[in-house]
């Protein structure tokens, strides 16, 4: 019996073998989402403090009359140069959208880096109206 039990203290110390390649296998996929080209985007939040350049929409005059107020939250997707590639307005007054939505278009982001390469970035830029 004694023999038995020092053969199954070697293997008490080695973590079993499906667990290192389940490992590698994670470590793989991490590393090929990361530095794969044209990867999926990551979620970068709000993206106002990255703007370099973000211009005011236009108020519109039917939204003037009406006096149309509040903030307007655009979805957008920023490409590896920093460029808005996407947009799309999700929340807000609906006759604000449209000018936040084509404003967004003309930001310029900085870029977002993930282990020192440019990525895709999908956030939201918030534009606020306050009524005249």
């Amino acid at each position: 019996m004694k023999s038995k039990e020092k053969s199954l203290e070697r293997y008490k110390s080695c973590p079993p073998a499906h667990f290192s390649r389940w490992r590698f296998q994670v470590h793989f996929f991490a590393l090929r989402f990361i530095f794969r080209p044209g990867g999926k985007t990551i979620s970068g939040g709000v993206l106002n403090g990255k703007a370099i350049g973000k211009p005011p929409p236009a108020y519109p005059p039917v939204a003037k009359a009406v006096r149309a107020s509040g903030v307007v939250m655009v979805s957008v997707v920023v490409d590896e140069g920093g460029r808005v590639i996407q947009g799309q307005a999700v929340s807000g007054h609906p006759l604000l959208r449209a000018v936040c939505v084509s404003a967004a278009r003309q930001a310029r982001l900085s870029p977002t880096l993930l282990a020192g390469k440019p990525v895709k970035v999908r956030g939201m830029l918030t534009y606020e109206f306050k009524a005249e």
